[in-house]
């Protein structure tokens, strides 16, 4: 069964260095980071980051008709 992995990020034609798969790490590292709650005077410990991992989530692409059907494989 062929598998199609998506990337966070699209490449765009006037980009002068492509964008790596280490440079995805980091972007979703930031946002992770910049999403995460941070100590306040009345919220005591932060979180923290314990890991980030990559999922690959099962999605097929069904043909029905002139048109795909996308059906979500663990249906959440």
């Amino acid at each position: 069964m062929p598998t199609l992995i998506v990337p966070f990020v699209t490449e765009k034609p006037e980009r002068e260095r492509p964008f790596t798969s280490e440079m995805e790490k980091a972007t979703i590292l930031c946002l992770a980071e910049a999403k995460r709650r941070k100590p306040r005077i009345l919220r005591g410990a932060a979180e923290e980051i314990e890991y980030v991992a990559k999922l690959h989530y099962p999605l097929w692409g069904v043909p029905w008709r002139d048109s795909c059907i996308i059906v979500d494989g663990l249906g959440l």
